[in-house]
């Protein structure tokens, strides 16, 4: 009996040691967890204040520089603000090395990583330049074709738009490929492993293209931001090694369906061939992989983007614009204001219903105020999806103020002429996690930039959104005058 009850006790002080230890090993687990919390979240608040001060530094650096003609900078002052700009801008150096490395060939012919007797040339992982290739157009699969009509492929997966190239599309004169480590976040490891290391005897009935060619995976195709981002990703590849686009066939590797984004391709580049079309085996002298995403500088925080000025007078020049007009030449009472509207429309096969959020409630009052506050026809309230591109790109380049609620038609902000001025509108959500792509975009193309948060915390507050009149109006008011150095007021 005695033996029992000791047992029973030895048991009982067992059970709560390990109820002791547990509860100190969950006490240790949540400390733990806590401090990397506070760590994790110290350093997101590091970076959003890093990320803003690089956008307000370089922005406050445009205005100091081109804000007013009347104010002359002297040397010391521009040197100052350079090294400021070095100092703030120095996590990026990698993005700007390697646009550095292919400029550097082109000029003085240094090479970047040279393989294969010259005919693979790396950039820093970051641009790919190959030499007398052979293309086999047989090794690629996707379920879907490309450039079949939205409502030919409404319903259809994503993954039916994916083109999947095989070992053997890319064929170059190499005895042994380099062991090559692209990053993870690139397709640049994919398409390496379709490039053959065996010699290349390129076959009578072979095509041949002479013209340089660059090779393109497009993301999203309907999508006026990420489209605007892969048309300059292609268009400074193709600037880096000092081609004309006019001359250059531009090889999409997606089997997306027609967009009416499409367009822009065919405006910048010489010939835009979608990969699916290719047939047989094809000769070209050199090809070369785009700059992917991940790798982009307009992606990144950087103060200037090389080519942009250039990018945007072709793109002028496409639609009929040869010659860029200051904003406010003809006077303050012919500038004009765009206020770009959110409707429902069809443009992916994956929202067959065409719903947008983040649409103006109020709408017709908004526009009704603003044109009686603008009159003369200033006001130009437009729905941009219903013009054609040619159309979109014209009143972009006659906008004076651009308004409109957080959108990837404000994606158009690039576009705009220096010294226009871009009004950015949000729901309440995005307080939390600000968005700063349009401002950059602002910043790069030399425009003033603000932005303005709703405060109302409705449920369908990311779906609609209502924007007080009084609002825009002062914000256009604001920014007319200082483009145009004035100083009188609206009645």
């Amino acid at each position: 009996m005695k033996s029992r009850v000791r047992i029973h006790v030895c048991c009982k002080w067992m059970y709560i040691a390990m109820l002791t230890s547990l509860a100190i090993l969950i006490t240790l687990e949540l400390h733990l967890y806590a401090d990397l919390r506070t760590k994790t979240l110290l350093q997101k608040s590091r970076r959003g204040r890093q990320h803003r001060a690089i956008l307000e530094s370089s922005h406050s650096h445009y205005k100091r520089k081109h804000g007013s003609s009347r104010i002359v900078k002297s040397k010391v002052a521009n040197d100052i603000d350079e090294k400021m700009n070095k100092r703030i801008f120095r996590s990026h150096q990698r993005v700007e090395q390697t646009l550095d490395m292919v400029l550097e060939r082109v000029k003085s012919g240094k090479e970047g990583s040279i393989y294969c007797d010259g005919n693979l040339e790396v950039f820093n992982l970051d641009i790919v330049l190959m030499k007398n290739v052979l293309i086999d157009a047989r090794q690629q699969k996707s379920k879907l074709h490309g450039g079949e009509t939205i409502k030919q492929v409404i319903g259809e997966k994503e993954s039916s738009e994916v083109v999947t190239l095989k070992p053997g599309f890319f064929r170059i004169p190499c005895a042994s490929m380099p062991l090559l480590k692209f990053s993870p976040k690139s397709h640049f490891s994919n398409w390496y492993l379709t490039v053959s290391e065996k010699e290349v005897d390129i076959p009578p009935k072979s095509t041949h293209i002479s013209n340089f060619t660059v090779f393109v995976k497009r993301g999203d195709y309907a999508n006026m931001y990420w489209t605007l981002i892969e048309l300059y990703n292609t268009y400074m590849t193709i600037r880096l090694f000092g081609k004309d686009p006019k001359t250059t066939s531009v090889v999409l590797v997606d089997a997306h369906p027609q967009g009416k984004l499409d367009s822009l391709w065919t405006l910048l580049f010489g010939k835009v061939i979608r990969v699916r079309s290719l047939r047989g085996d094809i000769f070209i002298k050199e090809v070369t992989w785009v700059i992917p995403l991940s790798s982009s500088p307009i992606g990144q925080a950087i103060p200037n983007l090389p080519f942009i000025r250039e990018f945007k007078s072709t793109l002028y020049k496409a639609v009929g614009i040869n010659s860029v007009v200051p904003i406010c030449e003809r006077g303050l009472n012919h500038t004009v204001i765009t206020l770009i509207l959110r409707h429902d429309y069809v443009a992916h096969p994956r929202n067959p219903s065409g719903k947008v959020s983040r649409k103006i409630t109020n709408e017709k009052e908004l526009v009704k105020h603003l044109d009686r506050k603008f009159p003369g026809g200033r006001l130009n309230a437009v729905q941009l999806d219903q013009f054609s591109i040619k159309d979109q790109i014209r009143i972009i380049y006659n906008t004076s103020v651009l308004v409109g609620v957080h959108g990837a038609g404000l994606a158009y902000t690039l576009l705009l002429r220096p010294g226009a001025a871009m009004f950015e509108m949000f729901p309440l959500s995005y307080k939390k996690s600000p968005n700063w792509h349009f401002q950059q975009f602002a910043v790069w193309g030399g425009c003033w930039y603000e932005r303005w948060i709703s405060k109302d915390k409705s449920p369908k507050s990311n779906e609609w959104i209502r924007i007080p009149t009084e609002v825009p109006e002062h914000f256009i008011n604001k920014y007319l005058h200082r483009m145009c150095n004035l100083t009188s007021t609206y009645s």
